[in-house]
C-alpha cells in the first residue's frame, strides 16, 4: 500500500512521497502507472514541491530537505541533501517562492516556516506561523504549504479540530494578519491552481474544500473522493489525489470558474 504525504507533478511524472516505507515513488502522469521508486532515504520523506522539469524537493522527518532529480530511465536521483537542525525538529511541508525554498517544520512543538537559500541551505529567516499545539503525532499532525502569487498557505491539521486549519500568509508583508479558514476538521494536503484557488484534503471527513484566495469557502467536494485523504496536487485543471492505504491515484477535473 501507498501511505502518501504529497504529490507533486514534475515533467510528465507524478511524484508521491511515501512516508512508511521511506522512498519517493514516481508514476506516469496521464494514467498513473507505477514507474520507479526511490532507494530508502535516511527519513520518512513527507512534502515534495516542483523545482524544474526534472528536479524536485523533498521535506523529511529528520530535519533536512533533498533536491532530487527524475532521470531520463525514470529512476531517481539524489543532487543536494539540506540540514536545518537545530532551525527544525521535524520537516513536513516544503514550496517554491521566487527560487527560494520554503519549509514548515516542527520546533519546541511549533509550526514555524523558514525561507531558506537555494544557495546553501542556511535558513535567512524563520517565522512562527502557529502553535501552541498540546501534543505532536504522526497521523494526526500535518503543516503542507503552497504559494501563488506572493502568497503561503499553510494547512495546519492537529489533534483538535478547532486547530486545524489554512492560514494564508502575505510573504511581502509577513506581520499582517493571516487569511484563516477553520473547516471543524482534520486538514493535510493543499495545492492551489492558477488563478489562485485552493483545494485542501479534509483527512478527518474525506472530503476537499475549495477555497478562495482569502480563504472564503466556495464548496465542498464528498462525491468519489477516497477515504483518509491526503496528498493533492493542481495542474493544467486537473486534481490528483492521493488517500492513504491505497495505491489508487485519483485524477479529478476542476470545476470552471
Amino acid at each position: 500500500d501507498l501511505d502518501p504525504g504529497a504529490v507533486v507533478v514534475v515533467g510528465d511524472k507524478l511524484v508521491i512521497t511515501d512516508f512508511m516505507s521511506g522512498k519517493v515513488r514516481v508514476y506516469r502522469r496521464h494514467d498513473g502507472t507505477f514507474l520507479s521508486s526511490s532507494d530508502k532515504l535516511t527519513s520518512e520523506p513527507w512534502g515534495v514541491c516542483r523545482v524544474s522539469d526534472t528536479e524536485f524537493c523533498v521535506a523529511m522527518g529528520d530535519a533536512s530537505i533533498a533536491i532530487m532529480a527524475v532521470k531520463i530511465s525514470d529512476q531517481i536521483s539524489r543532487v543536494k541533501t539540506f540540514r536545518l537542525r537545530p532551525t527544525f525538529d521535524y520537516c513536513i511541508g516544503v514550496a517554491l517562492w521566487n527560487n527560494t525554498i520554503v519549509v514548515s517544520g516542527v520546533k519546541d512543538r511549533t509550526i514555524c516556516w523558514s525561507v531558506v537559500s537555494s544557495q546553501d541551505g542556511r535558513p535567512e529567516e524563520l517565522r512562527k506561523v502557529c502553535g501552541g499545539y498540546v501534543s505532536f503525532g504522526l497521523g494526526d499532525y500535518f503543516s503542507f504549504l503552497t504559494v501563488k502569487h506572493d502568497m503561503l498557505y499553510v494547512s495546519c491539521g492537529a489533534v483538535s479540530p478547532d486547530d486545524s486549519g489554512v492560514y494564508g500568509f502575505n510573504l511581502l508583508s509577513p506581520r499582517q494578519p493571516p487569511y484563516t479558514y477553520k473547516p471543524g476538521g482534520l486538514t493535510s494536503g493543499i495545492t492551489v491552481d492558477d488563478i489562485g484557488h485552493l483545494f485542501v484534503c479534509d483527512y478527518g471527513n474525506s472530503s476537499i474544500h475549495h477555497l478562495t484566495a482569502t480563504c472564503q469557502l466556495v464548496a465542498i467536494y464528498k462525491d468519489d473522493v477516497p477515504r483518509d485523504p491526503v496528498a493533492i496536487f493542481w495542474d493544467s485543471g486537473v486534481l490528483y489525489l492521493a488517500s492513504l492505504g491505497s495505491h489508487v491515484i485519483t485524477m479529478y477535473e476542476t470545476p470552471q470558474q
